[in-house]
């Protein structure tokens, strides 16, 4: 009897390992997130992952900034605005921004596209500017909200 109670404790514990590297391998998923809503910073052209689908979403360009400096004595005519384009999964470009998306021409742009049943919002480009000249590029970021629909 205490060898079949120690053979039943040992293949519990080699069930409970295998268990625990089973649960780890699949809950590693190399940068990919299933997601129902989430934010993600994506820094100036790198790509992040998400979803099921293995959708890929790159922060292509900054197309437009002509935000007013927070925190400066400049008086700004108006408001300004920030657009970027995302490129995603490499083919389909879409241009979002913040601020004033009105436009002179007949282009309205927008803060959000939907993209195989997600919603993919621009929350904050950051660094915010603080003078007259632009930020570089190269130290940009997005804060996208990714939402399935």
């Amino acid at each position: 009897m205490c060898k079949e109670n120690h053979f039943m404790k040992k293949n519990k514990i080699i069930y409970f390992v295998i268990l625990v590297l089973l649960s780890a391998s699949c809950s590693e998923n190399k940068g990919f997130v299933d997601i129902q809503s989430q934010e993600i910073i994506i820094p100036f052209q790198e790509t992040k992952l998400m979803g099921s689908e293995k959708t890929s979403i790159t922060f292509s360009k900054i197309l437009e900034d002509s935000r007013c400096p927070e925190n400066s004595n400049i008086n700004c005519i108006w408001e300004g605005r920030i657009l970027v384009e995302i490129t995603v999964n490499n083919l389909e470009k879409f241009t979002i921004g913040l601020g004033n998306l009105q436009s002179n021409s007949q282009e309205l742009f927008t803060n959000s596209f939907e993209y195989e049943g997600y919603l993919i919002k621009l929350m904050d480009v950051n660094p915010k500017r603080t003078t007259i000249q632009q930020p570089q590029s190269s130290h940009h970021q997005i804060i996208l909200n990714i939402k399935k629909i």
